[in-house]
C-alpha cells in the first residue's frame, strides 16, 4: 500500500491516489483522495474499496508514512488481527510490488489529454479495470483472472455509428473511455515490456554443458531415503549425458 503524489488537482480538489495491490495475483486498486488524507479517513477508505470486497488481509505492507505510522492506524490493524509492516527507509524495495504497479499508474495516467487533465480522478476507475484485465507477462494471466478465477467483460463501447444515439452526451463519454482504454492498455503493455527488460539487463543465458557442475534441490531429484540428513537441501552434481 502507498500512496501517488503530485498530481494536478481535480475539480473537486483530488490530488493523491491511495494505491493498494494484493500480494499473490497483483490486482490492485487505485482510490483518488486528497493529501489532507487522515488516518480515520484512510481507515474508512481501507474498509470502503477493500475489505468490503476482498476481505481482511494478514499482511499489509506499507511505507512509514504518517498515516501509517500514527498509533491509531497500528492499532486498529492490531485490533483486526492485521500484521502492520513497514519497508526500511534503505530498503524501499520491501514493498517493491507496489512501487512497481505506481510506475506503471503513471504511465496510463499520461494517457489523458493536456486539455481534461483536471478530470483525471473520472477515467480512474477504468484504468483499474485496464490494470487488472491485462495479462501479467510473468504469471502469464491477469489480476483479474487469478483473483476471481475469470476474466470479467470488458466493455463493448459502441460509438453512434452502432447505434440510434439519442443522448450525444452518451457518445461522447464512450467515445472517451474508449479512447482512454486503447491508450491505457497501450502504455499499460508498453510498462511491461519495459519492466522486463531492465529485469534483465546484465543476465546472461545459462549454457549448461556434459561435466559442469551444478546445485540442485535433492530432494526433487534423489528418494529421501538415499540422502543423509544434512542441514543443506542443495547439493553439487555433475551432468552426465542420457542415453
Amino acid at each position: 500500500m502507498d500512496f501517488v503524489t503530485g498530481l494536478p488537482p481535480t475539480t473537486n480538489n483530488l490530488n493523491m491516489i491511495l494505491v493498494v495491490v494484493d500480494r499473490f495475483s497483483k490486482r490492485a486498486h487505485f482510490i483518488a483522495t486528497r493529501k489532507t488524507l487522515d488516518t480515520s479517513h484512510l481507515i474508512d477508505l481501507l474498509f470502503r474499496y477493500v475489505f468490503s470486497y476482498h476481505g481482511f488481509p494478514r499482511t499489509i505492507t506499507s511505507d512509514r508514512d504518517i498515516r501509517i505510522t500514527a498509533g491509531k492506524y497500528q492499532e486498529f490493524t492490531r485490533r483486526l488481527g492485521i500484521k502492520s509492516t513497514m519497508s526500511t527507509p534503505n530498503h524501499p524495495q520491501t514493498d517493491g510490488q507496489t512501487e512497481r504497479t505506481i510506475q506503471t499508474l503513471n504511465r496510463m495516467l499520461r494517457a489523458y489529454d493536456s486539455t481534461d487533465i483536471e478530470n483525471w480522478h473520472k477515467y480512474l476507475p477504468q484504468i483499474e479495470f485496464v490494470y487488472n484485465s491485462t495479462a501479467n507477462r510473468t504469471l502469464g494471466a491477469s489480476p483479474f483472472e487469478i483473483d476471481l478465477g475469470y476474466a470479467p467483460n470488458e466493455p463493448v463501447l459502441k460509438t453512434d455509428e452502432e447505434l440510434n444515439a439519442r443522448d450525444f452526451s452518451a457518445v461522447e463519454m464512450s467515445r472517451r473511455l474508449k479512447a482512454i482504454t486503447l491508450q491505457a492498455k497501450e502504455r499499460l503493455e508498453a510498462a511491461q515490456v519495459e519492466m522486463e527488460v531492465n529485469n534483465n539487463k546484465g543476465r546472461k543465458p545459462l549454457i549448461l554443458e556434459r561435466g559442469d557442475d551444478v546445485l540442485v534441490h535433492r530432494d526433487e531429484y534423489f528418494p529421501f531415503t538415499l540422502v543423509p540428513s544434512t542441514s543443506s537441501k542443495k547439493s553439487m552434481t555433475t551432468l552426465m549425458k542420457s542415453d
